[in-house]
């Protein structure tokens, strides 16, 4: 691996993670109205674009679906410890 391809599987696992965790926190009312679809798909689609644009599009996207599912995971399993 390459560094460009650890900086862009880096970006796009920060994406990933703000993207569910502005979903967690949408869906369980806790956000401000702010926080909502309108604020985070920019995000995404930002960041994947110049990720494509740049040719970094496969590190990026890889990133952010591991990003998304690991956030994911920790979010459904500190709720079930709470129940």
């Amino acid at each position: 691996m390459t560094v460009m391809f650890l900086l862009w599987f880096a970006i796009g696992a920060a994406t990933g993670a703000l993207h569910t965790a502005g979903l967690w926190r949408r869906a369980h009312r806790v956000a401000r109205p702010e926080w909502s679809f309108p604020s985070r798909m920019p995000l995404v689609a930002i960041t994947l674009v110049i990720a494509a644009l740049v040719g970094r599009i496969l590190p990026a996207a890889i990133g952010w679906a591991i990003g998304l599912a690991m956030t994911s995971v920790v979010f459904v399993s500190r709720q079930r410890r709470w129940m």
